[in-house]
């Protein structure tokens, strides 16, 4: 019937939607390889941040901006060569916990991460920037550790790691998770509150790929909590394709026709073997790319929100 017709037609949109992402995300070109030792590729950038006001900079400006690499930029390093930075938890709206570092003194910096990773894809960066800025990295919810703290959609029959919460048929009121979408306007909306709570004054933000997204939308929305933006291959665009015309616009619960596709994807995306393949076209230094960095992405794969926060990131409408 006409509603078969419907789901059909949503499912093979959403596979385009599928298709075209990951498509994207394995063709993409390796990036220029920042020369420079120690991360002072980063550094030397965030000690000449742009201001809102400055946001179109210039070709040079961008050019050398691009040459900080993800080499620089996010591979990981030893516990013993980090200062500080204990994992901490902020109850954010409706008891969702949102977990972020902090690391040394001065005027502050906030670290924003791209998609699919956690803060931890700064530890290169942030025992050097520390010694110039009071940093903080922060995991937008869905992502890292930063998850609510009860299933959104309880009832599910799913077991599986990563499978277990967000497959039921009824949102659960309790954390209002009928107001929970994964989507750049609800994670701008964590970044402004974060900045309002618990920074406590005017930042500087420097975003990788989503992280760069985000910080540009928090800067143009609230410029008086920005004091300036490092932008590192920010994503140009989010939520603006086949999202706006699917009948499901990503809020809980997961609508029945997303699940079988969920579950296929999911697991494909996350395995070591696809991590590993979408990381040689993002690093410079294949060096960088070792059991210890897909370890750490794949864990927040396996919280029991994570197929249906994936789910839920894809289909959202910016």
């Amino acid at each position: 019937g006409q509603g078969m017709k419907q789901t059909s037609v949503s499912l093979l949109l959403l596979l385009l939607h599928l298709y075209a992402t990951c498509g994207y995300m394995s063709i993409g070109p390796a990036l220029p390889s920042c020369r420079t030792s120690k991360n002072v590729c980063l550094k030397n950038h965030v000690k000449q941040l742009i201001p809102p006001s400055r946001l179109a900079s210039s070709k040079r400006d961008r050019r050398q901006l691009l040459r900080c690499s993800s080499e620089s930029l996010s591979a990981t390093t030893t516990e013993e060569q980090l200062q500080g930075g204990e994992s901490q938890y902020w109850e954010w709206r409706n008891g969702w916990k949102i977990h972020y570092k902090k690391y040394g003194k001065g005027v502050p910096l906030l670290l924003l991460t791209g998609f699919g990773v956690g803060e931890f894809h700064y530890e290169r960066n942030v025992d050097e920037l520390s010694e110039h800025f009071e940093v903080w990295t922060m995991d937008v919810i869905g992502q890292g550790k930063s998850w609510p703290s009860q299933d959104p959609a309880p009832g599910g029959i799913y077991s599986k790691k990563g499978f277990e919460w967000g497959f039921g048929d009824v949102v659960n009121l309790e954390i209002k998770s009928d107001e929970l979408t994964y989507s750049c306007q609800l994670w701008m909306d964590q970044v402004i509150d974060f900045i309002e709570q618990v920074v406590q004054r005017p930042c500087y933000i420097a975003g990788n790929s989503l992280g760069g997204y985000l910080a540009v939308m928090t800067a143009s929305s609230r410029p008086e909590l920005t004091k300036g933006l490092l932008l590192l291959n920010a994503t140009p665009i989010w939520g603006v394709g086949v999202q706006k015309v699917l009948p499901w616009s990503g809020g809980y619960p997961v609508p029945q026709w997303v699940r079988p596709l969920t579950f296929t994807w999911w697991d494909g995306i996350r395995s070591s073997s696809t991590i590993t393949s979408l990381l040689s076209f993002v690093y410079a230094n294949k060096e960088r790319i070792g059991s210890r960095l897909i370890d750490d992405i794949i864990e927040p794969t396996e919280h029991p929100a994570a197929a249906s926060a994936f789910a839920s990131i894809l289909c959202s409408r910016g």
